[in-house]
């Protein structure tokens, strides 16, 4: 709850989000699958059409395993990049960056935006063990 709260207040100022390997809020961490990536992209692709209101997906360049999405708010819009890392063993990596156009800052929507799309994935899919954890 308090980070909630914290990241409400320095949403005044910042306009994006990111997860990755080593951020300070653990929910914001790089999330991993026991699926192949042209898999998950493809399910990733499914779920944005099908599962996410308000969200549509603008580009998708499944060699690099990019999506570009753009999830409408009620007054802005914010630019949503998904990466998806193909790793050894039949798993994927997954990391979002979630910006919001406008000259204010997001107010938390950017920080929302990640926790509705793993959310959303995440009943979709069982995360796989983390990576990041072994050797």
């Amino acid at each position: 709850m308090l980070t909630v709260l914290l990241r409400r207040l320095t949403g005044i100022w910042r306009t994006s989000e990111e997860t990755g390997e080593k951020v300070r809020n653990p929910s914001l961490q790089t999330r991993y699958y026991r699926i192949r990536m042209t898999q998950l992209i493809e399910k990733i692709e499914y779920i944005v059409q099908h599962k996410l209101r308000n969200w549509k997906v603008v580009h998708i360049n499944r060699e690099r395993g990019e999506i570009i999405l753009e999830k409408k708010h009620l007054i802005r819009t914010s630019d949503v990049v998904i990466t998806v890392y193909d790793m050894p063993a039949f798993r994927s990596a997954v990391d979002i960056t979630s910006a919001i156009k406008g000259p204010f800052g997001d107010l938390g929507l950017s920080c929302d935006n990640i926790f509705e799309f793993f959310g959303v994935l995440g009943k979709e899919l069982e995360p796989g063990q983390d990576l990041s954890k072994i050797g």
